[in-house]
């Protein structure tokens, strides 16, 4: 399988996922070549395609990128924070030759959550399910039909007529000088 395959069929097996919990691809043209975008009004997930061989490198130039796309977020969004998740792609899951850095940089709190993924012999990405914004249960309400308003008692309807003519805080002293 060649690069670009492996890069898109995990692109396309990311892109549901983050299509369900609001998230929207996103063409950055500074972004890298290879590296894939969606984001919403409160997370961002980058996925940068790697390699065992560049895994150091590449994790100390994936994250320098995505904390700079993510302060550019902040400010465009007047310092609204922006849940970052960066994926560190491979075609295949690693060796255990590299399982130790892969570890030492997921477990780091620096910028963003980062996670490694793959895809498994049969070709699913599993590894997905392990990102948490990702692996978000489909919402699902209590309520159904139309919001209705509470019915108050003649007490609590009078304290809503003093709030709404006069404000809380005088409502409140007014409130509290009853009592």
């Amino acid at each position: 399988m060649t690069k670009a395959d492996w890069i898109a069929r995990g692109v396309e097996a990311l892109g549901p996922l983050c299509t369900a919990v609001g998230l929207s691809a996103e063409l950055d043209v500074e972004a890298p070549d290879g590296v894939s975008l969606w984001s919403g009004s409160y997370a961002a997930v980058a996925f940068w395609p790697t390699s065992e061989t560049q895994f150091t490198a590449e994790a100390g130039r994936a994250e320098a990128w995505f904390a700079d796309y993510l302060f550019g977020e902040e400010r465009r969004r007047n310092a609204r924070v922006v849940d970052g998740y960066l994926l560190l792609a491979f075609d295949r899951p690693v060796t255990e030759a590299i399982q130790s850095a892969v570890r030492t940089v997921e477990l780091s709190t620096q910028i963003c959550r980062k996670h490694a993924v793959w895809p498994e012999e049969d070709g699913i990405w599993r590894r997905l399910d392990a990102v948490t914004v990702l692996g978000l249960p489909d919402g699902v309400t209590s309520a159904s039909g139309e919001p209705t308003w509470p019915v108050l008692d003649a007490e609590a309807a009078a304290l809503w007529s003093r709030i709404q003519k006069s404000g809380p805080k005088r409502a409140a002293e007014a409130e509290d000088r009853r009592l």
